[in-house]
């Protein structure tokens, strides 16, 4: 019974050693697919990531560059309101309906087409709209602050607000994005 349990034995080292020399083979095929489809998720992932990465960049430039247009408009306001004497408060943003520009952080209605803007090889083009005038702000700050309302019908220099929407659009990956900012700007200097 000895022999034959050896018997057994070595013809079963015997068929194991000839199937290992296939399966090594098959198990190399197999391995290097599985790796190659990792390797291939990984690189995806890490492509999508700086994708993602740049177009939250670009984002956060466009809203820095509403927020300058901002900025622009309400000092031009302070500085009218300073110069009272010659301007009212609104007088470059009393036109509504129109689309304008800041050139050289002055305020230009003259122009339709959007400034240009080049930042780390993205062209920002960004421009604001003078919507309307707000008749509810307007009746509102007109009681708190003693202004005079005007309808949005008539004359708007005298009017309490305006609302102005900054828009900033690019195109990153073959699409067009933008982003709108909306504020209203007012004459939040007391009637003298």
């Amino acid at each position: 019974m000895k022999q034959f349990n050896n018997l057994t034995i070595q013809q079963f080292n015997n068929d194991m050693s000839l199937s290992r020399r296939g399966f090594g083979l098959l198990e190399v095929l197999l391995a290097s697919g599985i790796l190659i489809m990792v390797i291939g998720a990984i690189v995806g992932l890490g492509r999508a990531a700086v994708r993602n990465n740049l177009i939250s960049l670009q984002r956060a430039q466009a809203y820095n560059l509403a927020r300058e247009t901002v900025e622009i408009i309400r000092a031009n306001r302070d500085t009218k309101w300073i110069d009272k004497q010659i301007n009212d408060w609104n007088d470059d943003i009393s036109s509504i309906g129109r689309t304008c520009i800041i050139d050289s952080y002055d305020i230009n209605c003259a122009s339709s087409d959007p400034e240009e803007i080049d930042l780390d090889k993205t062209v920002f083009k960004r421009n604001f709209s003078i919507n309307k005038i707000n008749n509810e702000s307007n009746k509102e700050l007109a009681k708190q602050t003693s202004g005079e309302f005007i309808d949005k019908d008539t004359n708007n220099n005298n009017a309490i607000s305006t609302e102005i929407t900054v828009k900033v659009v690019w195109d990153s990956y073959g699409k067009e994005r933008k982003i709108e900012v909306p504020i209203e700007l007012t004459n939040w200097k007391p009637a003298l």
